[in-house]
């Protein structure tokens, strides 16, 4: 075995947690508001979410006013059991936009949040 051509490895797992908050806004300040949208996003598409399964994470930039200037997705590896279905772009726009429009209290100075959700669905047999 040459070890050139070896390869490292690195093994972990993802899970839904918190929000990760780095900046002015004190974590408290954002929580509940992060936690109500999650709740009623998940209350209004329970159905459909059921269908999906994988991590989603989302980063905020939050600006001193508190309003989100930029809401990006930095991991998506969400599947359907389908490899066809192709309704997970609406789903997860959807998500998007109810982030884009929070309105945090005013701070400081600008706040980077990191938001995991993990959806659950079975995809395997039976």
């Amino acid at each position: 075995m040459d070890p050139v051509e070896g390869r490292f490895v690195l093994h972990g797992h993802l899970s839904e947690g918190s929000a990760i908050i780095a900046g002015a806004l004190p974590a408290a300040a954002a929580t509940k508001q992060l936690n109500d949208t999650l709740a009623t996003f998940g209350a209004g598409l329970a159905a459909t979410i059921a269908l999906y399964a994988g991590p989603l994470v989302f980063r905020l930039t939050i600006n001193a006013l508190g309003a989100v200037e930029t809401c990006e997705i930095i991991v998506d590896r969400v599947i359907h059991p389908d490899p066809g279905h192709v309704g997970w772009e609406e789903v997860r726009g959807d998500l998007a936009g109810r982030f884009k429009a929070l309105k945090f209290p005013a701070a400081k100075g600008r706040t980077v949040l990191i938001q995991p959700v993990l959806f659950g669905g079975h995809l395997g047999p039976g």
